[in-house]
């Protein structure tokens, strides 16, 4: 017969696997990734309303409880439920950074286009470009819906990073909004793929960045120049359309880091490189 905790356990993993699903926003949206969870979400909900688990309420195991478990006679029956707990732990309670990377290498292939993972992958050396520069995270960053806000100190210094996501600071005064506001569309901002701010009690530095892969195959005939020169335009564009927050930051404003290999940095107001040759561009702002 188990015991409070295999319950406390067992109630906690089915409970964490409907939240996070609900919380992805991707319950009931088409594809084969949304339909997955759909069902992983459906299936916990059913398994919870069972006689023995109905109106047991959901508690956190402490680590003491769970090495009671993974120690205990039941061991082996629960061992896909404190597999679940610890991947739970890693993946969201943590979100260690070394695990979603290790995990997005080896099973996103199968999930996501390469621009996408090209993306993921090169703000996670961004961080580890922070990480290596001393700069000490306030909390662990937060992951969900597909955008990122990671927040670092440094000798009362501090460090933003948005991921996928328009910071309000930046899209105040927005040209691109104010001509949608103006004639009554939705207005949504431009939008980079990852967004730094600096700031310290005299200063305030945004560094924008755009990634470009192009056609791996080059079918689209994109090769590092073509996605280099795409994105300048992309930059040109967050220029002038951040133009009132930007005016007053110091060079460079914009980087493109670019699929491939050997561009490196040169001087000006915005930065072209590829990933060999990401430390040496961030080293100016991350100083």
């Amino acid at each position: 017969m188990t015991t409070a905790l295999e319950n406390d356990l067992l109630v906690h993993v089915l409970d964490s696997i409907a939240s996070e699903a609900d919380r992805t926003g991707w319950v009931g949206r088409a594809g084969s990734a949304s339909e997955r969870i759909s069902e992983h979400r459906r299936i916990s909900r059913h398994a919870r309303e069972s006689h023995m688990l109905r109106g047991l309420r959901a508690h956190t195991p402490s680590p003491r409880g769970i090495t009671r478990v993974r120690t205990g006679r039941f061991a082996r029956r629960y061992k896909n439920a404190l597999d679940a707990h610890e991947l739970h732990e890693r993946m969201v309670r943590r979100l260690d950074r070394r695990s979603v990377r290790e995990l997005i290498e080896q099973q996103a292939l199968a999930t996501a286009s390469p621009g996408t993972l090209f993306e993921v992958l090169s703000t996670f050396d961004i961080l580890d470009q922070i990480n290596h520069r001393n700069w000490r995270p306030v909390r662990p960053f937060g992951l969900i819906r597909g955008h990122l806000h990671f927040q670092a100190k440094r000798a009362g210094d501090v460090l933003d990073l948005w991921y996928q996501q328009t910071p309000r600071d930046l899209a105040r005064g927005s040209r691109y909004v104010d001509a949608q506001q103006r004639h009554a569309l939705s207005a949504t901002p431009l939008r980079p793929d990852v967004v730094l701010r600096k700031r310290s009690a005299a200063s305030e530095s945004w560094l924008l960045v755009e990634m470009k892969m192009g056609d791996i195959a080059r079918a689209s005939g994109r090769d590092v120049e073509g996605s280099a020169r795409a994105a300048i335009r992309d930059l040109l564009m967050y220029r002038r359309d951040f133009d009132k927050v930007l005016v007053s930051t110091p060079e460079p404003y914009g980087l493109g880091l670019i699929w491939g290999a050997e561009l490196r940095v040169a001087d000006g107001e915005i930065m072209l490189c590829t990933p060999d040759h990401l430390g040496a561009a961030l080293s100016g702002f991350l100083s």
